[in-house]
C-alpha cells in the first residue's frame, strides 16, 4: 500500500534519464572551443579536474597517459568531449 507501481517507476525514471542527457548534452556543447587541460589516462583520453572516474565523461585526444595537457574542444557527444591537444604550454600544475 502506498507504492508506486514499477511500470510508473520505470516511465519516470526514462524520463528523468532523457531529461538529464539533454542537459548534459547542452553543458558540453557549452565547452566547444574552450581550452581545458586533460590528465591523460590513456593515449585516446583522459579527465578534467572536474572529472570522478566511472561516474563522469571523457575526453577523447591522442597524448602520452599521465601528462596534463591543454586541449581545445572540437566537439561534445551526450557525455563525452572531443579535443585536440595544444603546443605544451605551462600548465597551472606546473611548480618549476
Amino acid at each position: 500500500r502506498g507504492q508506486v507501481p514499477d511500470r510508473m517507476k520505470k516511465l519516470r525514471l526514462n524520463r528523468l534519464m532523457r531529461q538529464q542527457a539533454r542537459i548534459s548534452k547542452e553543458m558540453n556543447n557549452k565547452l566547444s572551443g574552450k581550452i581545458i587541460e586533460v590528465m591523460v589516462e590513456d593515449s585516446s583520453w583522459g579527465r578534467t579536474a572536474a572529472d570522478a572516474p566511472e561516474i563522469d565523461g571523457r575526453v577523447y585526444l591522442k597524448s602520452t597517459p599521465g601528462e596534463i595537457v591543454r586541449a581545445r574542444i572540437t566537439g561534445a557527444k551526450t557525455y563525452d568531449l572531443i579535443g585536440t591537444c595544444l603546443p605544451a604550454g605551462r600548465s597551472r600544475f606546473d611548480v618549476s
